[in-house]
């Protein structure tokens, strides 16, 4: 089965989220990976998933994310998943994670998959860019990037979740 989530981020002005549709054997580490692409996360940050007591009648699972898989963790339900708590040097962030469907895989889908992101979001990617030392001014600098389309978000998420070698754990 597909499950189609719905990664919203906590205690923002804006609305801003993504939807992923990804199969139930693959693993929260998997999961992690992309919400910290989407969001323009640092992967090192420490985080921690926290699920909802419906649905994971076994919390321990989490502990190794690598080989915790999504069919270890739910039930065929709807609704609030559980949360991700992340936090780097610069930032600490906290998402919700809703299931919106679970689905029949199609016939010639690449799963996992980002389906769209909020319009928000690319401006959001922009105007966060950390900041970096620069040699040649001797001061902190804030990465310039253009803003980013739906569909140029949506097509930079899949074209990395579908990178070889990026969870090698999905085999085991």
């Amino acid at each position: 089965m597909i499950y189609q989530l719905k990664i919203v981020l906590k205690e923002y002005d804006q609305l801003l989220w993504i939807r992923l549709q990804l199969d139930e054997t693959v693993t929260f580490a998997t999961l992690y990976d992309a919400i910290c692409y989407a969001f323009d996360l640092s992967a090192q940050g420490a985080h921690h998933f926290v699920l909802s007591p419906a649905d994971a009648p076994d919390r321990s699972l989490l502990q190794c994310e690598h080989q915790c898989r999504f069919s270890d963790c739910f039930s065929n339900s709807r609704g609030l998943m559980g949360r991700l708590f992340y936090q780097d040097t610069l930032q600490t962030m906290k998402f919700n994670l809703f299931v919106e469907q679970i689905i029949p895989p199609q016939k010639g889908i690449k799963y996992p998959m980002c389906t769209t992101v909020s319009k928000h979001l690319g401006s959001y990617i922009a105007y966060h860019k950390p900041w970096v030392y620069d040699p040649y001014e001797k001061d902190l600098v804030q990465v310039d990037e253009p803003i980013r389309s739906r569909s140029e978000l949506t097509a930079s998420i899949n074209a990395h979740l579908h990178e070889d070698g990026l969870n090698p754990f999905l085999d085991l």
